[in-house]
């Protein structure tokens, strides 16, 4: 069945209706990338962009450019693709859309919010950036680690600043904000920080970014949950500079990695705590977040406090909580559309594949002593 007319016409919605169908069978993946006989024994380090020398970075971004570059495989499902890249894109519009319903194992993906502010969050997301990673990987010859975003550097407490973060140097870093922009509508990012938790006001830009390595790729996926063709537009950001900052802070992080229980976790990090907002708020909206690459930056960052949260007790490595229109276990599928094969979220709970049951292997440079004295 084609897909693309229909959402086109009546929008991600449809795709609920349609729930019957699982697309991501429809379509060929590379199991490769998820087998695992063992153990990780020899696992990726993922370091902070500021670590990485110019050259990493420059490695990193060329490999993102690569995919922008490259012929997209799930056309046949969403039209307005253009890239490799933007099938991650539109996986995650149609994720956060609720758009998949699984009966064959009785676990719908999804709800009102599909994967945000449900259990689903942390490891779908876990998921979605190692197949980034792996595919930067093996499609564009990317030989290093997933970098995260540590936005606690860039608080004052740290001695840093959002707007002036390394991240947004023009030319070792992603660019910088969009010019200011007195009329958005909040149809681009502007406006969404709320849709992260509510604790973002106007930003101090809102149009289209003026420098860097992205500041002339065009979009075809969003705003939010628009998936039509001939919807080109610029790549956007709203810097909302001081919520990053108060989110940011060592005693809010350091607050929530405290939290006993993973349901109390992930909701802090989704709401109270604003983490989950440091580096969205102003930049990426709910649906369409991963058409600016700082994305995959962020998300990497949010996987690093959940794995520094497990590392405080090994039975957090098999604790699973919350819903989605069903009770999310550690026997509930995360879906990956046409991008990959779905697993269940078992084997995405120890970045390290201890028990062999997965197929993870990397850690992070720094854990928790960054945040707890």
């Amino acid at each position: 069945m084609a897909f693309a007319p229909l959402i086109q016409r009546y929008g991600l919605g449809i795709l609920a209706i349609l729930s019957v169908i699982n697309l991501s069978t429809a379509a060929p993946f590379n199991a490769a990338l998820n087998v695992a006989d063992a153990p990780c024994t020899e696992p990726r380090v993922r370091r902070e962009w500021r670590s990485l020398n110019d050259a990493e970075k420059g490695e990193y971004i060329g490999a993102i450019k690569c995919l922008m570059a490259a012929a997209p495989t799930g056309k046949q499902y969403f039209e307005p693709i253009t890239s490799r890249y933007e099938d991650f894109v539109a996986m995650h519009v149609n994720a956060t859309g609720g758009g998949v319903l699984n009966t064959e194992r009785g676990f719908p993906m999804g709800g009102t919010t599909g994967i945000h502010g449900v259990g689903i969050f942390y490891p779908w997301h876990r998921y979605t950036v190692w197949q980034f990673e792996e595919t930067l990987r093996n499609e564009c010859n990317y030989t290093g680690a997933q970098p995260y975003w540590d936005w606690h550097l860039d608080t004052p407490e740290a001695g840093g600043s959002f707007v002036t973060s390394p991240l947004f140097d023009p030319v070792t870093g992603f660019g910088g904000n969009g010019a200011e922009d007195e009329e958005d509508d909040d149809e681009g990012s502007r406006g969404w920080g709320s849709a992260f938790g509510g604790f973002f006001g106007g930003g101090s830009g809102g149009g289209c970014i003026q420098d860097g390595p992205f500041k002339d790729i065009k979009l075809h996926l969003g705003p939010m949950s628009t998936v039509k063709v001939g919807n080109e537009r610029c790549l956007t950001r709203d810097f909302q500079g001081a919520s990053a900052e108060r989110s940011a802070t060592k005693a809010n992080i350091a607050k929530t990695l405290a939290i006993d229980t993973y349901a109390s976790f992930r909701s802090s990090t989704e709401g109270s705590s604003g983490l989950h907002n440091a580096g969205h708020g102003g930049m990426m909206d709910v649906f369409s977040s991963p058409n600016d690459p700082l994305f995959w930056m962020h998300h990497t960052q949010i996987d690093r406090i959940w794995a520094i949260w497990q590392s405080q007790s090994e039975s957090r490595l098999a604790e699973m909580a919350g819903t989605t229109r069903a009770p999310v276990t550690l026997d509930s599928m995360l879906w990956m559309g046409f991008n990959a094969p779905d697993q269940p979220v078992r084997t995405v709970m120890d970045t390290l594949n201890r028990n062999g049951e997965g197929f993870l292997c990397y850690k992070y440079d720094v854990g928790i002593e960054e945040f707890v004295d």
